[in-house]
C-alpha cells in the first residue's frame, strides 16, 4: 500500500486521503471476489462489496462498520467540494483502509 504522509500542518490534504483510503480499500474485497470467481456489479459501495464477501468468509462481517464509515469518507470527500475532513478522519480512513488490506491480504495468502 503506497504510505500515505498526513501532515498535521496541512488540512488540505485530509479529504483526499479520505477518499483514497476509501478507493484503496475498496479493490481488496474486489479482488477476494474475483479470486472466488463472483461476479460483482460495478459499484463503489463497500457494504453491498461485504454482503458478497461476507457468505465465502464470516470474518468480513466484523468490517461492517469500518467500511461504512469509508463509505462515508467516500460520499463526503470525492473531489474538491468545500467540505473538509479533519486530521482525526484521515487517520482514521487510513487505518480503516489498512485493517481491510490486511485481512484480506492474509486470506489470500499473500
Amino acid at each position: 500500500m503506497v504510505q500515505l504522509t498526513i501532515a498535521v500542518n496541512d488540512p488540505d490534504t485530509y479529504s483526499p486521503i479520505c477518499s483514497t483510503a476509501e478507493q484503496i480499500a475498496e479493490k481488496y474485497p474486489k479482488a477476494f471476489l474475483v479470486e472466488h470467481q463472483v461476479r460483482f456489479p460495478p459499484i463503489h459501495t463497500m457494504t453491498i462489496l461485504l454482503g458478497l464477501c461476507t457468505p465465502l468468509d464470516p470474518g468480513f462481517a466484523g468490517f461492517y462498520n469500518s467500511l461504512a464509515t469509508l463509505d462515508q469518507f467516500y460520499k463526503r470527500f470525492p473531489y474538491p467540494t468545500g467540505l473538509s475532513a479533519t486530521y482525526g478522519e484521515a487517520q482514521l480512513a487510513f487505518q480503516l483502509a489498512n485493517d481491510i488490506r490486511a485481512f484480506v491480504r492474509s486470506l489470500l495468502g499473500i
